[in-house]
């Protein structure tokens, strides 16, 4: 039997069900679609993709056809080692020419690296443009941390930073230095450079663009003071839990620039995987991803909660770490008890 990834819908996020299978073929089209402001690349319709899940050691080909009108692709499985296949890496001009528009290539490599990773579009700004998606190495034979028998469902979480301009514009202003007049250096301070912050290792903090909007698993909202106001009211991704269940969430930063703190309303959580590489389990409250990080963590439900939906807050750091004034940018995701109920037998209203 093939493996099966469950797509989702508005109320059931993508649920990961493994089964035994030796190879993965998939044909990966790739369209436009015209957003209100910017031009998206979708996979199969979907942006980001659905997640792609495939046993450790199985033999994987993606067949990829660009269906783009003019843009050239390639692709590449961030986080895969590619032993003895580097030509499939999918770095353009450098392990392969891009896939110009109208045709098609077929990556094949051994999924030799388990774990937690993704895969995105490796040309100009493709990434940006919704061109990734999650690349799920389970090895059947070595379960996670903790033991699979007290283990619930699991979800691919992939986090995007998406800016108000158009990626290639955001691309340009940061070639030719004009950036700063997107955060707002002009008028009184229009004399006034713009200086990239940088943490004390040297990290680059981001805000050389406008983030619009937190996305998760391709939902987000545009305005914040919803976001803050009334997030149970909007259309989020949405996770279910029960009672004493134990869920993972496979935490994917697919952003372009922008760092994001992870923490959720009144839960704990046990770190279990950085990278794809499992890790003694540590109890956090919050974690920070930066761009191409993935962290798995594993979520318990509580005995008795107070409410059927708690919320999984995903924040910018710019304003903490940097010491700048650049307010955070906040997204939402929910938490849904399925198995909350008042005494009358009805499900607790969202937020009660």
């Amino acid at each position: 039997m093939p493996w099966h990834v469950r797509e989702s819908d508005e109320n059931k996020p993508c649920e990961l069900n493994y089964l035994l299978n030796s190879s993965y073929n998939s044909l990966y089209t790739l369209i436009q679609l015209d957003g209100l402001h910017q031009t998206i690349f979708s996979i199969n319709g979907y942006s980001p993709a659905q997640p792609i899940v495939v046993p450790f050691g199985a033999e994987v080909i993606l067949r990829v056809q660009n269906d783009l009108m003019q843009d050239s692709i390639t692709l590449h499985v961030h986080g895969m080692q590619m032993k003895g296949t580097w030509y499939m890496d999918g770095a353009a001009f450098v392990t392969q020419c891009p896939i110009a528009p109208r045709s098609r290539f077929a990556y094949r490599f051994i999924a030799d690296t388990p774990g937690t990773h993704w895969f995105h579009g490796h040309l100009g700004v493709d990434r940006a443009q919704g061109f990734l998606g999650a690349f799920i190495v389970k090895d059947i034979q070595r379960f996670p941390l903790p033991q699979p028998n007290i283990m619930g469902r699991e979800y691919a979480v992939v986090m995007q930073d998406w800016t108000l301009n158009d990626a290639k514009e955001v691309w340009l202003k940061q070639k030719w230095r004009s950036w700063k007049w997107q955060d707002g250096y002009d008028g009184a301070d229009k004399n006034k450079c713009w200086n990239a912050p940088v943490a004390a290792d040297g990290a680059y903090f981001g805000s050389s663009a406008i983030v619009r909007s937190i996305l998760i698993n391709d939902k987000g909202w545009h305005d914040q003071n919803d976001i803050l106001i009334r997030p149970n009211t909007l259309p989020l991704e949405t996770f279910r839990i029960r009672r004493d269940e134990t869920i993972r969430l496979r935490l994917i930063n697919g952003g372009v620039s922008q760092q994001l703190m992870v923490s959720i309303d009144d839960h704990d959580f046990l770190v279990v995987a950085a990278d794809g590489d499992e890790i003694i389990p540590i109890k956090a409250q919050m974690i920070i991803l930066f761009p191409g990080e993935r962290y798995d963590i594993l979520i318990q439900g509580l005995n008795n909660p107070t409410k059927s939906t708690y919320a999984i807050i995903f924040e910018t750091m710019e304003y903490l770490v940097a010491k700048t004034s650049i307010m955070p940018k906040f997204g939402v995701a929910k938490l849904v008890y399925e198995d909350v109920r008042n005494e009358y037998g009805n499900q607790v209203l969202e937020g009660s």
